[in-house]
């Protein structure tokens, strides 16, 4: 784990832009707490998956592979896989261009590819690191969704983006936050308040 949160302080000081919203790896983190149980990221925020990939591709490119050469050729390929994917759907409109669509849905299945064969890998070593329900199985139905879309007509393929609730659990906990401020006999009318208060403050400075 040191030496794990030793390559992420050099990868945050080398690409600033990448860094990210919790400050080092732990076990918590991670959930781990051993070879026989499923492990699962553990951060508060969704963009941060797309810098982890990041991050775990830059690792397996930099440190030899040694005995385990075809799980970590395999992670590198889905790291890549799913960072195409996340890379198109959050750069792109509503409607997602032919050729976009053409790579989210190609980096998307090769994705889930590589995780399958992971978690056949680690069936086969007597390991269970890759849990294929319920993550994997609900990015396999956006993915089949998509594929769906693309096969009616290539250019009405939807943004899954567009069906995402992270920006709206923000919002609430936001609002939660202010609610903690203020007086319970008052409390709807004073966020209210506050909120408009930060609104201002927020859109004076984008201005």
């Amino acid at each position: 784990m040191q030496f794990l949160n030793d390559e992420l302080h050099r990868w945050r000081s080398e690409a600033k832009s990448e860094a990210m919203h919790f400050g080092k790896f732990t076990w918590d983190l991670l959930d781990y707490d051993g070879p026989r149980n499923y492990p699962k990221g553990k951060w508060s925020k969704g963009m941060d998956t797309g810098k982890v990939t990041k991050f775990i591709e830059l690792l397996i490119s930099q440190h030899d592979h040694g005995e385990h050469e075809d799980m970590l050729a395999t992670i590198l390929d889905g790291c890549q896989s799913i960072g195409v994917f996340l890379w198109v759907v959050f750069s792109s409109p509503f409607f997602l261009q032919q050729e976009e669509a053409h790579r989210a849905i190609a980096g998307g299945y090769r994705f889930l590819q590589c995780y399958s064969q992971l978690a056949r890998m680690a069936v086969d070593s007597n390991k269970a690191p890759y849990k294929l329900k319920p993550k994997a199985h609900s990015l396999a139905h956006i993915v089949l969704e998509m594929l769906c879309q693309y096969r009616e007509d290539p250019n009405s393929c939807v943004n899954p983006v567009a069906f995402s609730t992270f920006m709206c659990e923000d919002f609430v906990g936001n609002v939660a936050r202010l609610s903690r401020r203020v007086s319970p006999k008052v409390q709807g009318q004073k966020v209210i308040f506050r909120y408009l208060t930060c609104l201002q403050r927020a859109l004076s400075e984008e201005s």
